[in-house]
């Protein structure tokens, strides 16, 4: 009888990567049929390819011989080199790390670069798994019924249809993947959070169900325990690129450039065709001043994609920076025709010309645009086409093309929101009310629209009615935070009853001993530690308020608690300092700015502000130097992003921004329109 061939999985397996060993069935015959999706399964190495060559016929595979722990049982061992390291018994199964050598089928090495987690990731072959369960076709209908019940509005039976599946089917990572998106589109964020940590109990190799859990965790703000997910993820597939851009894209949003950066190029190491990834790396160097580097990735990116239209927007925005108009246009023109629902191009290609001077070129830009998506358009362009009429002076027309929008996307907030700020301005305040109060309905828990809200009141002089908007609108955000985080309720209530929470700030010590905190206020932080932008907006202009009203004590606990709120805000910081400075507190006014240029090192605005305050303080020679560091950082900023006039390079157009090239010394506020209210100024 012929000799069975033998398929060799050369698994070298780095510390926690151990986990994809321990399936809950004995052997790697268990391994060889894991039910996992086809975007699940890692790429095919060559070594892997080359083991599925390598005999004809045959059923045998290694086996782990659990008895013997660590022995291998039908195997044709003349050219395997089994180098056992450690084997540890869990629940019964055997969990060994090992590495498989053969002559014949030794994966590539990589030498040298450490990821992002600081632990190098090895190449690892990967083992053939058909994908058994889907491609059953009682699974295929089912599942297809369960599409079918979530696209006519049967969100419960779908629902049901999907437990019932990742009961029969544990390891078809796709049930659980549509089980989550059911609960992440109804914004029950805990829910969504179980279905994952189930999933993976039953699927630990699936590096898509880690990123799933991971993005979510990144969208609540809990970027520590997304960061080791992602991790997490990686070890299970360390060749996905979505992986990789997820994470890259987290640590940028978070403003640790290098780490963004290591990121997005680690990832190419590990797939240099990834579109997705030529794509964020290269915007990333657009935004970061590389703009020659940038347009060389895209330019990449579309030599092996000509008709991805994220790279031909992405190019075009390069190259309109840079100032070459008709290609940039070109470049847009091909990428609605190559995707007409990218909304990214239409609403580029339309702000251009407008930009341009060529309005009814946009205008019909726009009109076009809004017919895509199956003749709903996206409210972004509605918006932006109505920001168009109304900048023209033509309200009516403003207002008409919201109420279309309104119709294709009725429970778009923002959309709602814009509209009540346009009957705001034409003196509609009873209109304006009745649509904030609208928003609301459809999301109680936007941020944004309170403080719009807030604001309607205070431009009535209705400063009570304001603070009572602010009030609610905290606690709404509060208790939302908590229950996505899974915090008890009545836990969650407590600590939204305490008012007051910790103000911390950090001064230096008179003998540069350190620096000594100082406390103000009484109280507990908000639940959660995580950074939320939308509450820290919400409580600046609430801060804003009292600030006007000349409450200072309630000023300075708004400000801290917006900066705990979210301490990665360098327009935050500066306005903190600007309300210090103006108090005759420059100590702490210089800690704020400090804050500043650690949260955003590039923004000039910080160097302006804190140079003012300090030639304000008579501090002539600190000041100054401060404001050559603006002026560096400025034109920098300028000459890199192509905001020069081609025209007249000599123009600096920042020259008018921050008080300190002005000579009036005073840092601008968040919102001055409510500082000024609450003055009466307004």
């Amino acid at each position: 009888m012929a000799r069975s061939a033998v398929i060799v999985a050369a698994l070298c397996v780095h510390g926690s990567l151990g986990a994809f060993l321990s399936a809950p069935h004995a052997g790697l015959s268990a391994v060889r049929g894991m039910h996992l999706c086809p975007a699940e399964r890692p790429a095919w190495s060559e070594s892997g390819r080359a083991a599925l060559a390598a005999g004809a016929g045959g059923s045998s595979v290694l086996q782990w011989d659990a008895s013997a722990r660590g022995g291998l049982l039908g195997a044709d061992s003349s050219n395997l080199v089994l180098r056992k390291r450690d084997s540890v018994l869990l629940g019964g199964v055997l969990r060994t790390q090992c590495s498989l050598v053969t002559e014949k089928l030794q994966p590539p090495r990589r030498r040298g670069g450490a990821g992002a987690s600081g632990l190098s990731i090895p190449v690892i072959p990967t083992i053939p798994t058909p994908d058994v369960v889907t491609e059953d076709p009682v699974f295929v209908l089912r599942y297809q019924e369960a599409k079918a019940l979530k696209k006519s509005g049967d969100v419960a039976g779908a629902t049901a249809l999907l437990d019932a599946m990742c009961n029969d089917y544990p390891e078809a990572g796709k049930v659980w993947m549509a089980r989550f998106k059911i609960a992440r589109q109804a914004k029950n964020m805990a829910e969504g959070r179980d279905v994952l940590r189930a999933a993976l109990k039953k699927t630990p190799w699936n590096a898509i169900l880690w990123q799933a859990w991971a993005d979510l965790e990144n969208t609540l703000n809990r970027s520590g325990v997304a960061r080791k997910l992602y991790k997490k993820g990686l070890e299970a597939n360390p060749r996905l690129p979505s992986l990789y851009n997820a994470w890259g894209s987290m640590e940028k949003d978070l403003g640790n450039l290098a780490a963004a950066r290591r990121l997005f190029e680690e990832g190419l190491v590990q797939a240099p065709g990834s579109s997705r990834l030529l794509y964020s790396l290269g915007v990333f160097e657009d935004v970061h001043g590389n703009p020659s580097r940038a347009r060389n990735l895209f330019v990449t990116g579309l030599s092996l994609e000509p008709r991805n239209a994220h790279l031909r927007h992405a190019l075009a925005v390069s190259l309109y920076k840079a100032g070459d108009v008709p290609t940039a246009r070109e470049e847009l023109r091909r990428a609605v025709s190559y995707d007409p629902d990218h909304t990214k191009a239409w609403l580029l290609w339309a702000q251009m010309e407008e930009a341009e001077g060529n309005v009814d070129v946009a205008r019909g830009i726009y009109s076009q645009s809004c017919k895509a998506r199956g003749g709903r358009g996206d409210a972004r362009l509605y918006q932006a086409w109505a920001r168009l009429e109304e900048k023209g002076g033509d309200q009516k027309e403003a207002l008409a093309i919201y109420e279309r929008g309104g119709k294709a996307h009725p429970n778009d907030v923002h959309l709602v929101v814009q509209r009540a700020a346009l009957e705001e301005k034409r003196g509609e305040v009873s209109a304006a009310s009745r649509l904030y109060t609208r928003a609301l309905a459809i999301d109680r828990y936007d941020p944004h629209v309170y403080r719009a809200l807030a604001r309607l009141h205070i431009g009535q002089l209705a400063f009570s009615a304001a603070r009572e908007v602010f009030v609610e609108g905290e606690r709404a955000v509060l208790a939302r935070r908590a229950a996505d985080l899974g915090v008890p309720g009545a836990l969650a209530e407590g600590a939204l009853q305490r008012r007051n929470p910790r103000v911390s700030v950090w001064k230096e010590g008179a003998a540069g001993e350190g620096m000594v905190r100082e406390e103000r206020g009484a109280g507990v932080a908000h639940a959660g530690a995580s950074p939320d932008l939308g509450l820290a907006h919400l409580l600046a202009a609430w801060a804003d308020l009292e600030w006007g009203r000349g409450d200072l004590d309630a000023t300075r606990a708004l400000f801290g608690r917006a900066v705990e709120a979210h301490s990665g805000q360098a327009w935050l910081w500066r306005s903190y300092a600007a309300f210090e400075a103006q108090e005759g507190d420059v100590y702490v006014a210089r800690h704020c700015f400090a804050r500043a240029v650690r949260a955003d090192p590039a923004a000039g605005e910080t160097w302006a502000e804190w140079g003012a305050v300090e030639k304000a303080d008579g501090n002539e020679d600190r000041g100054s130097v401060y404001l050559r560091r603006a002026v560096e950082l400025f034109t920098r900023r300028d000459f890199a992003s192509g905001n020069v006039d081609r025209e007249s390079p000599l123009r600096r157009p920042w020259s008018s921004k921050a008080g300190a090239f002005t000579g009036s010394g005073k840092p601008g506020r968040i919102d001055q329109y409510v500082y000024d209210a609450a003055r009466g100024s307004v």
